[in-house]
């Protein structure tokens, strides 16, 4: 398993990324952070699963990935994860968040695996992931909140906080009805409430880089100039465009 980190915070150049690598052949684990964004899943419809005027009104960018599942947000406190390789072998069976896991237990946080591939801490999720699958490939990625904008979270996925802290949709989410896959909305909280010290995002984000190259005894690789000038294209061809962010 090699372990690449990504040194850019463009959304739709980290989802063309983890395209490329699911179509490389390598078993790979990927790391990135995102400026605010919100991700589809590949069959939402970015009307009902997005307050669209909201990110606008706060920059936040609009993509889609070639996974399933519901939309997240990412922003600079946010650390994605994305493995790739054979599908059925592990880490990559039902079994792969385990590595996120201990790597997590490592520094000190004992989290949960949920009933849908998700991870808890005190009956709150940190983190939401998805899949894609050829016949012989598999992608598995997921969101690692740590001190992300929650405010700006909630905003952009168009959801409210209600009095025993769990969310819904808002009321101008729920008056639409249109097709697609719905999101499920759930209570977050960020990791940095739990550690101690009151560490930085980044120097989480690379004590976490670091944790899983000693997991997967693996040293940190980056892309080739012909690798990363392949992935610039995958996203200028696909995940920059309009048809296929606002594919429904």
């Amino acid at each position: 398993m090699q372990v690449y980190r990504s040194k850019y915070n463009d959304p739709a150049w980290n989802l063309a990324a983890e395209e490329w690598l699911f179509h490389s052949g390598q078993d790979a684990l990927f790391l990135y952070v995102n400026h605010p964004s919100v991700i589809l899943g590949c069959n939402q419809v970015a009307a009902r699963e997005v307050d669209l005027d909201y990110c606008t009104a706060h920059d936040i960018a609009i993509c889609r990935r070639i996974s399933g599942g519901g939309a997240v947000y990412h922003d600079e406190g946010n650390l994605n994860f994305c493995f790739v390789g054979p599908r059925n072998a592990s880490p990559l069976s039902k079994d792969f968040l385990h590595p996120v896991v201990e790597i997590l237990r490592q520094m000190g946080l004992k989290v949960d695996i949920g009933n849908r591939k998700d991870l808890w801490i005190n009956e709150r999720k940190i983190t939401g992931t998805a899949s894609h699958f050829a016949q012989q490939r598999a992608l598995q990625h997921g969101t690692l909140l740590y001190d992300s904008n929650l405010r700006h979270l909630h905003g952009a996925l168009g959801l409210e906080i209600l009095s025993d802290q769990s969310v819904r949709l808002n009321e101008k989410k729920q008056a639409l009805s249109l097709r697609g896959v719905h999101s499920q909305p759930s209570p977050v909280v960020n990791l940095r409430a739990f550690l101690p010290g009151n560490m930085e995002a980044k120097a989480f984000f690379d004590n976490f880089a670091r944790l899983s190259c000693a997991y997967f005894q693996s040293s940190m690789q980056t892309f080739s100039e012909q690798e990363e000038a392949e992935i610039a294209l995958l996203a200028e061809q696909k995940y920059r465009q309009q048809a296929w962010i606002f594919k429904r």
